[in-house]
């Protein structure tokens, strides 16, 4: 009856890890413990990796030398943003304190996208913030900041149609997708935001 196994050759582009921890060349596990086994990669095809195990019983009898092949789909879709431009005031008090207000509604990726990153902000009206810190440009961000990315207006309190455009990049392990411009319109001190595209045809 087979109890235990060993990985001979671990893999050399993948991490294999039993509870979280990386697997140890030749360490004998309990057979039980494959079904904890994660692989962590780095990248995607097919192959993508090997490794060589044995199996064995509790009267130190191994098997011959087999080998695990990964396989790593690669997803041929170009990653994709779409952005909907958005009209907001210019600030939330009169005495003109500046304020994040939430954006994150009106971005959104395709199924191949998992990170993103901003390009550019012209002209510097304002600036992003996600996960409560200033957005830096070129910088990675996982999909899952998106909930926190918000606009801080740097518009005068009285200043009416100022233009911010960010440049979004969609992109996955393999791949950037076109780099493409959110515009961001501060109407000026207005008491409710308008919302949507071009048209702004929808009120809140």
């Amino acid at each position: 009856m087979i109890t235990k196994f060993k990985v001979t050759i671990p893999p050399l582009d993948a991490n294999l890890k039993i509870d979280g921890v990386a697997v140890v060349k030749n360490q004998e596990y309990p057979i039980s413990k494959q079904a904890d086994m994660t692989l962590d990669v780095l990248g995607r095809a097919v192959p993508y990796d090997t490794f060589r195990f044995k199996v064995g019983n509790d009267d130190a009898n191994w098997s011959a030398e087999m080998t695990a092949t990964i396989n790593v789909q690669v997803n041929n879709q170009t990653p994709v943003v779409t952005l909907l431009d958005i009209f907001i005031p210019t600030t939330i008090s009169a005495s003109g304190e500046s304020y994040p207000y939430i954006i994150n509604s009106q971005v959104s990726f395709n199924d191949s996208t998992d990170r993103y990153k901003i390009d550019l902000i012209s002209p510097k009206d304002g600036y992003i913030v996600i996960n409560g810190q200033n957005a830096k440009i070129g910088v990675t961000y996982r999909l899952c900041d998106l909930v926190t990315m918000a606009f801080v207006s740097t518009a005068a309190i009285d200043s009416k149609n100022a233009l911010t455009t960010i440049y979004i990049s969609p992109g996955n392990v393999n791949e950037w997708g076109a780099s493409t411009p959110l515009n961001i319109t501060t109407k000026g001190n207005l008491s409710s935001v308008i919302n949507g595209t071009s048209n702004t045809d929808t009120i809140l």
